[in-house]
């Protein structure tokens, strides 16, 4: 049912082909929007006149939201691979910036508060989830197995897990102090 998991997958259905079709649209929108800002600035073409820039606006409004539904997509399918919290902030923060990008000349503070606000409530969450999700952040030693219970451990992961215990707790409470005292600071 769609209304209960809204994925383009419904439409396109679920094969590797659409997986792939899935991956490479997000891949290609993300890159536009990064790179038409770069060219159009730079060649002056975005004050040139008001309805080219209304245009471009609602159009990479639509990208921002095509980007995060895309992401929806792949998190409905992908059942516990996409399920971290970061993920779920994914989606959020493309909604976010496509209605920050329609209202951002015409109200740039607000904007600006909506995004700060964002990544304040993230970061705080990360940490208090942390405090309460586990009792081994409380004690200071999530950190002993961490390196080989994240989602994707890397060739580092091995070297840290044997650093000595006092690195661990000292990671523990600088993550702390970054997720906790730091977000604070962006206002």
């Amino acid at each position: 049912n769609f209304l209960q998991f809204p994925t383009v997958f419904w439409a396109v259905g679920s094969s590797d082909r659409a997986l792939l079709g899935v991956c490479t649209s997000g891949i290609v929108l993300s890159s536009l929007l990064f790179l038409v800002p770069l060219v159009l600035c730079s060649k002056n073409i975005c004050s040139k006149s008001a309805w080219w820039h209304l245009v471009y606006t609602i159009i990479e409004t639509l990208a921002w939201w095509t980007c995060g539904f895309l992401y929806l997509s792949l998190i409905h399918v992908s059942g516990d691979f996409l399920g971290l919290q970061s993920d779920s902030n994914l989606v959020e923060i493309d909604a976010l910036l496509g209605l920050v990008r329609l209202v951002q000349t015409t109200h740039p503070y607000p904007a600006l508060l909506a995004v700060r606000f964002f990544a304040f409530r993230k970061m705080l969450g990360c940490g208090i989830c942390k405090w309460y999700g586990s009792g081994m952040w409380q004690k200071l030693t999530a950190m002993n197995v961490h390196y080989f219970t994240q989602p994707l451990p890397n060739r580092f992961s091995y070297f840290a897990h044997h650093m000595p215990n006092w690195f661990h707790r000292q990671s523990v409470l600088a993550t702390f102090c970054i997720e906790v005292l730091l977000p604070y600071l962006i206002w």
